[in-house]
C-alpha cells in the first residue's frame, strides 16, 4: 500500500522527515548521489512513550462484596436459629435413641438453633449410614446416631456388601459407652453357669444383624465354648426388639456390651452378664469376669480374642462426609458442652446407670482411623464363622 501511495505522489507519512525520507527512497528510482544520508537519520531521538494508561494510574473502583455462600457464614452464626436433624439408626426406645434424645434436649440452650429427632431404623443401622454417606446434606445440618457395632464398623471391616459407605469419610463429634463385649443369659432360661450354657445342644444368641460385631462377637463365643449346635439369630431391629425377644423365649441370651446388658437385666429381660468377651474386665463393672479367668482360651481361638476386643461397643455421632471443616469443628464444641452439662450427665445416668465418659470426636476420629487401616485379611475367619453359625 505504501508503494501505490507514493506513486501517486501522496505524502506517506507525517510523523517526521526520517520516515517519509525512507519511504520516499523505497518508491523512488536508486538515486545516483552516493552521499550518505543525513546524520539526522542515525541519531534522531527515540519517539517519546506514549503516556502510561490511567488504569495503571488511578486504582479500578472496588468491586461489591460476592453474596455470601454457605462456606463464608461462621459457624455459630449458621447454626443460630437453624432447625437441625438428628437421624437415629434405630427404633425408638433403645440407647442409641434415648441418647440422640437427650443430647437434642439440650441443643437449643447450646446453639440458639433447634434441633429434632427421626428415628431411621433398617438393616442393624446400615440404612441410615447408607442415607449419611449418600444422600444427607452436607451442610452441617443432618446428622446421625448409630451404634458402632450392627450400624457401622462391624458391616464395614466384614466387608457387607449392603454397607455403602467408607468409615474414615464421616466426621465423627463423639461417642459414649465406649465398652466391650459381654455375654447375658435370657431371665426366662434356667441356665445360671458357663458350664450349664456348655451342656445346652443348639444355645440361641440374638443379634441384629449378620455382619455387626453383636453377631461376630456372638460367633466367636460359640466357638472359643464350643456350643453344641449353636446359632445366632439375625435380624432383631435393636436393643429393645433383642430384650422382647428374649422374654418370649426366641432367644437363650445375647452378647451386648455390658452397659446395654445391665441395662436390659434391670428390665428383667437378662441376667446379670456372665463374662466378659474380653482378657480383663470392665473397670466400670469389675464383679463381671472376663472370659479367660474362666476357661483357657484354646491358642488357636485367641486371635479370634484379640480381633474382636479392638471393636467396642458404643454409640456414636456423626456427619455425613465432605461438611466444612469449622462447622465439624463447631459440632464437636457443641458435643462437648453438652456431654459435660451436669443436667444432662443426670438424665444420662438415670438411663444408663452405669456411666462411663464420653469420647471426644477428635479421639473418635483416630480410633476409627486406626481401625480402618488394620488388614481386613484379619477378619476371614470370623467372616467363616458368621457364615457357619449365622448362615440362613
Amino acid at each position: 500500500m505504501l508503494t501505490k501511495q507514493c506513486t501517486k505522489g501522496v505524502l506517506c507519512s507525517a510523523t517526521g522527515f526520517l520516515l517519509l525520507s525512507l519511504l520516499v527512497g523505497a518508491c523512488a528510482p536508486a538515486p545516483t548521489v552516493t552521499t550518505p544520508p543525513p546524520t539526522v537519520t542515525v541519531t534522531a531521538p527515540a519517539p517519546t512513550p506514549a503516556p502510561a494508561p490511567t488504569v495503571t494510574v488511578t486504582a479500578p473502583a472496588p468491586k461489591p462484596p460476592p453474596t455470601p455462600t454457605p462456606t463464608s457464614v461462621s459457624a455459630a452464626d449458621f447454626y443460630k436459629d437453624k432447625r437441625i436433624t438428628m437421624y437415629v439408626a434405630y427404633a425408638p426406645g433403645g440407647g442409641v435413641d434415648y441418647t440422640a434424645r437427650i443430647f437434642a434436649s439440650f441443643w437449643t440452650a447450646t446453639t440458639g438453633g433447634a434441633m429434632v429427632v427421626e428415628n431411621k431404623p433398617g438393616a442393624g443401622g446400615l440404612a441410615m449410614a447408607n442415607f449419611m454417606s449418600s444422600q444427607a446434606k452436607r451442610d452441617g445440618s443432618e446428622l446421625g446416631a448409630t451404634s458402632a457395632w450392627s450400624g457401622l464398623t462391624g458391616p464395614w471391616v466384614m466387608k457387607d456388601p449392603s454397607a455403602q459407605y467408607d468409615l474414615p469419610k464421616f466426621s465423627y463429634l463423639g461417642s459414649f459407652g465406649n465398652e466391650a463385649s459381654a455375654f447375658a443369659i435370657a431371665a426366662a432360661k434356667p441356665y445360671a453357669s458357663l458350664g450349664d450354657v456348655q451342656k445346652v445342644t443348639g444355645f440361641k444368641l440374638g443379634a441384629l444383624t449378620k455382619t455387626g460385631v453383636q453377631a461376630m462377637s456372638s460367633a466367636i463365643l460359640i466357638k472359643i465354648l464350643g456350643l453344641n449346635n449353636a446359632r445366632v439369630v439375625v435380624g432383631y431391629s435393636g436393643t429393645a426388639d433383642l430384650s422382647l425377644a428374649a422374654g418370649r423365649g426366641e432367644i437363650d441370651g445375647m452378647v451386648y456390651s455390658v452397659l446395654n446388658i445391665l441395662t436390659e437385666s434391670k428390665k428383667g429381660y437378662f441376667k446379670t452378664p456372665l463374662l466378659a468377651l474380653d482378657y480383663k474386665r470392665s473397670t466400670v463393672f469389675p464383679d463381671t469376669p472376663a472370659i479367660t479367668e474362666l476357661m483357657k482360651v484354646p491358642a488357636e481361638d485367641q486371635k479370634l480374642l484379640d480381633a474382636i476386643s479392638l471393636l467396642k461397643s458404643k454409640t456414636v455421632f456423626l456427619t455425613p462426609p465432605d461438611v466444612p471443616q469449622d462447622r465439624v469443628d463447631f459440632l464437636r464444641a457443641t458435643f462437648d458442652k453438652i456431654v459435660a452439662n451436669d443436667a444432662f450427665l443426670v438424665l444420662m445416668k438415670r438411663y444408663f446407670e452405669f456411666w462411663t465418659p464420653p469420647v471426644n470426636g477428635v479421639e473418635e476420629a483416630k480410633a476409627m482411623a486406626d481401625l480402618a487401616n488394620i488388614p481386613r485379611a484379619e477378619f476371614d475367619t470370623i467372616g467363616k464363622l458368621l457364615d457357619q453359625y449365622a448362615g440362613q
